[in-house]
Order: structure tokens, then sequence, then C-alpha cells
């Protein structure tokens, strides 16, 4: 179970997000924003954040966000030109 309701953090429209027990995933293009809303998230609840990790799109990512190509197409061309 998750020490922060599943609806709240649903509620504030963070971007794509995963709650597994006391961690949370949170894809975003605004990490300042959605930084600054998952502190007061955390403080409403009396929870402490233990460490914050911000990763920069691969150029793969890149790629499928500026191609539409999914993810998934890729895989099975990457594994045909094996």
């Amino acid at each position: 179970d998750s020490p922060i309701p599943l609806m709240e953090v649903k509620g504030l429209d963070l971007g794509a997000t995963v709650v597994e027990g006391n961690k949370m995933r949170v894809l975003t293009e605004d990490p300042s924003s959605t930084l600054e809303a998952v502190i007061k998230l955390a403080r409403r609840h009396g929870l402490r954040i233990e460490l914050v990790n911000t990763l920069r799109p691969s150029l793969e990512d890149a790629f499928v966000k500026l191609t539409g190509v999914s993810p998934e197409l890729m895989r099975v061309e990457k594994e045909r030109g094996r």
C-alpha cells in the first residue's frame, strides 16, 4: 500500500505517474513544477523525500517523440537488424 492515496496523486495531474509502495515515478516535461507539487504532497502527508533522480530522454526517446514511431515497433526493428 502507498502512504499517499493514489487518487490524490492522480488529481495532481503530474504526468504519467506510477506509485509502488513508498516510491513514485513521474514522467514529466516540467521537472521543476512537478517536484514542487510532489514536495507539497509529501508535506501534507508528513512524509520525507529521501531521493530525487532526474533522467534526460535518450536519443532513442527523442526520435520516438519526433517521428511518432512506437517504442514497440522500434524494438522489433532493432531485433530484425541483429
